[in-house]
């Protein structure tokens, strides 16, 4: 219930996936896709890429949602506990608002600064998923944070 499906390790982006798109056919534009799959250690291999400046850039990433407690739980927590947000992220469980921002930047800023060195001046949209699961106030927080 309002959580995208699990996708399976064995269907997860192991290593960078390519693959060649022409959405018009032979007359349009190419779009080359690569898949790095959020792995940073592969953020050396970007800069290895034939990046041109006359391209547009897409990094895709995925807004934290945040935690909504139970009513056990929260019978559990004292007021100020209550008052925090709270964001569960897979390797680290819960996490409040101080460790996400931290979290934010180092998801996405490497990748924008290693980009931004490898091609000056490129364009770059920053694409954010499952935004539907996201409250609108809390994905413009997060979007700032790594913009």
């Amino acid at each position: 219930h309002d959580i995208a499906p699990h996708i399976d390790l064995c269907s997860r982006t192991a290593g960078v996936s390519f693959s060649q798109w022409q959405p018009l056919g032979k007359d349009g534009p190419d779009i080359s896709i690569y898949d790095f799959g959020g792995i940073s250690l592969y953020r050396q291999a970007q800069s290895l890429l034939f990046l041109q400046r006359r391209a547009l850039y897409c990094l895709v990433w995925r807004p934290f949602q945040l935690y909504k407690f139970s009513d056990q739980e929260l019978e559990l927590m004292s007021p100020e506990e209550r008052a925090l947000e709270h964001y569960r992220v897979q390797e680290l469980g819960l996490v409040r608002r101080p460790a996400l921002q931290q979290l934010l930047e180092a998801q996405v800023i490497p990748w924008l600064e290693q980009l931004y060195t490898s091609v000056p001046g490129c364009h770059v949209m920053l694409v954010g998923t499952h935004s539907d699961q996201v409250d609108e106030a809390e994905l413009a927080w997060q979007h700032s944070e790594v913009t």
